[in-house]
């Protein structure tokens, strides 16, 4: 195992210095082993009624199942320890029916998948927090949690950072090593992570992958969350060293992104968000990337769990940056434009039924004609 020489010192001494915290002589609860396990699974058909590359349709499905359990010590120290497998049919939607590049589905990952997903551990005291391992970094960073309600992948992750590199930051369905400090507060949470700059073996999908050469370089997020009684704001900057921005230049690849979440006192379960995000313009195809929506959550009063959203998510096209598009030689649009309707119906404990339409206009950022998708996503969680 090859470690850049720039991120070695970083590693080792957080290592180090988070389990020196760990007093793993007492515990504070002698039964303190009671492992949690959890599966979900998750599927969408999608089917693209007119423009795009085509119509057609696709079956599009994933599976977890994660086993984890935490340890409280008698100083405060608490220590969870995760691991997971994932399940991905590979089916292509997007690629080969749509032409879009934001994804007009956040599970597709174009790959059959069959292997261990994430596998960390997480060491906290008081305000402090360490972790170590395999981690989709989506989980805490770059996070609108209304926003996950909508089936495009636009609106996990943005699509500036989540296009990011050579095989895109850690995150779902590729994850690399990483190293997660942070620091929460009553109001204010402060974190950061430095992970592997190309996740995932680009050969081989199913390899979970601990080769952390020079080549590959890192990935460093920074984020402060700032949260009032209905606001929550975010602001985050990300950076690849040089090995890691795209594998084209030299030059550095940065980006910065900024949100704000509100929950609307006027009208009870109305949430709206919005973001802006930006980016190195040489080595990114898109540089800038905004998206805002509104999610209302009991739209009948008979229904308390039930949500029904709209948004938008517009990736503008880098003016030294054009897509690849090995269907066709078309004119370049200044960016591609998603528009989302998606209402999710909790049936009970365990499942839920969403249909949502799509409109997706100049898809890859080119003139291929205005996609209109319609979708079912079934999810159950045991």
């Amino acid at each position: 195992m090859k470690f850049p020489l720039s991120i070695c010192p970083f590693y080792f001494a957080s290592v180090i210095g988070a389990f020196l915290l760990v007093p793993f002589v007492t515990m504070a609860d002698e039964n303190n082993f009671a492992p949690s396990i959890n599966f979900t699974y998750s599927s969408d058909f999608l089917r693209n009624q007119s423009g795009g590359l085509k119509t057609g349709s696709a079956y599009i499905d994933y599976a977890t199942l994660s086993l984890s359990n935490q340890f409280e010590f008698e100083n405060g120290v608490n220590l969870r320890v995760l691991g997971s497998v994932l399940y991905a049919n590979g089916e292509k939607f997007s690629e080969t029916i749509v032409g879009d590049v934001q994804g007009a589905s956040g599970s597709e990952t174009g790959v059959h998948i069959k292997r261990i997903f994430e596998a960390y551990v997480d060491i906290t005291k008081g305000n402090h927090s360490v972790l170590i391992g395999f981690f989709d970094t989506n989980t805490e960073f770059d996070v609108i949690e209304s926003a996950g309600l909508f089936v495009n992948s636009a609106y996990g992750m943005g699509n500036t950072l989540g296009s990011s590199g050579r095989n895109g930051p850690s995150t779902y369905p590729f994850l690399g090593l990483s190293l997660r400090y942070q620091y929460v507060a009553e109001q204010y949470t402060f974190r950061t992570v430095i992970s592997d700059g190309v996740p995932g073996d680009l050969n081989n999908a199913n390899k979970l992958t601990l080769d952390l050469s020079s080549n590959d370089g890192y990935l460093n997020i920074a984020e402060f969350e700032y949260r009032q009684a209905q606001t929550k704001w975010l602001v985050g900057l990300w950076h690849y060293d040089q090995s890691g921005a795209n594998g084209t230049s030299p030059s550095d690849n940065v980006g910065f992104y900024m949100h704000g979440e509100r929950t609307f006192e006027s009208v009870s379960g109305l949430t709206g968000f919005a973001r802006l995000d930006t980016a190195s313009s040489k080595t990114n195809v898109f540089n800038q990337f905004y998206s805002a929506g509104l999610v209302k959550t009991g739209f009948f009063e008979s229904r308390s769990e039930d949500q029904i959203g709209i948004a938008f998510a517009f990736a503008e096209l880098s003016s030294k940056r054009r897509v690849d598009d090995p269907h066709h030689n078309l004119d370049k649009a200044s960016g591609e434009l998603n528009i989302e309707l998606s209402y999710s119906a909790k049936v009970n404990d365990w499942l839920t039924l969403q249909p949502s339409l799509q409109w997706i206009k100049n898809p890859s950022a080119t003139n291929i004609d205005s996609a209109s998708i319609i979708g079912l996503r079934l999810t159950i969680e045991l």
